[in-house]
C-alpha cells in the first residue's frame, strides 16, 4: 500500500481500504530478493502454479 510512514494509523487504514496499491515492478529493487521471488510466485495468475503453504513455510 502506498502511504507515508508518518501517517497516523487511521489514515493508513483509509489508504488500505481505498486499495491504492503499488505495482511490484515500481518498488524495485527490493532489499530481499528471495522475498520478492516468493511474493511474485504467490501472485501467479494460474492458481495451480502458485506455491502451497507448506512450500512457502519451507522457503523461510
Amino acid at each position: 500500500m502506498a502511504y507515508k510512514d508518518d501517517l497516523d494509523r487511521l489514515d493508513k487504514l483509509r489508504a488500505i481500504a481505498k486499495g491504492h496499491t503499488l505495482r511490484l515492478e515500481d518498488v524495485r529493487p527490493w532489499p530481499f530478493p528471495e522475498f520478492e521471488r516468493l511474493i511474485t510466485a504467490c501472485l501467479n495468475a494460474d492458481p495451480g502454479a502458485r506455491p502451497k503453504a507448506v512450500e512457502l513455510a519451507g522457503a523461510c
